[in-house]
């Protein structure tokens, strides 16, 4: 929707602000070699956001504290090792692949802080979470698939680790064609 849009894009715009100006207080200009930055950290920016956005309305949990989800996690580690990689190349000794690499560690960090400070707050503010939504079905499914696992060893990662297997098992027989079907089934079962 174009409310869920706006509210997705405004930390994005946020954080190109603060990215403009965090780089003219460093007196980091912008050239042609780190102007390519910005559509990456567009990239980058939307999809953290998309997932905060898709937890906040699928499972928000009971505290309602965005803050304390394995999706506020997996966003924040997955963008310090975007930054770590990133900043690799500011070590470069070619001056326009070193502000690149300082450029993109700039504007990957300041999404980071825009997506699990500002949009959070956006979100509550604009998208206030009724818990009586009724659920995807597939996020009911699922919900109902792992509530045996609960108090269990079994953790997140073991469940991709066999969603993803699933996945690749039924990718190889539908490609194969011998077992066409049984790959359908198992690229649809690898989705919950």
């Amino acid at each position: 929707s174009m409310k869920e849009t706006s509210i997705v894009l405004a930390p994005l715009i946020l954080a190109g602000l603060l990215t403009a100006a965090i780089s003219t207080v460093c007196s980091l200009p912008f050239n042609f070699a780190n102007i390519i930055a910005l559509p990456l950290l567009l990239g980058i920016g939307v999809d953290g956001a998309l997932h905060i956005l898709h937890r906040y309305k699928t499972s928000l949990p009971a505290h309602g504290n965005l803050l304390q989800t394995s999706t506020a996690q997996a966003v924040f580690f997955s963008a310090l090792t975007t930054i770590v990689s990133f900043g690799n190349l500011a070590t470069s000794t070619h001056a326009g692949t070193a502000s690149m690499g300082v450029m993109l560690s700039i504007g990957i960090f300041s999404t980071l802080i825009c997506t699990l400070l500002v949009l959070p707050a956006i979100l509550k503010q604009f998208m206030p979470h009724d818990p009586d939504d009724e659920k995807p079905w597939d996020a009911r499914l699922s919900a109902w698939l792992v509530r045996p696992l609960v108090n269990t060893s079994v953790h997140p990662n073991v469940l991709t680790t066999l969603r993803l297997s699933v996945g690749v098992w039924g990718a190889v027989l539908f490609a194969s064609g011998a077992a066409f079907n049984l790959g359908a089934v198992f690229i649809v079962l690898s989705n919950f």
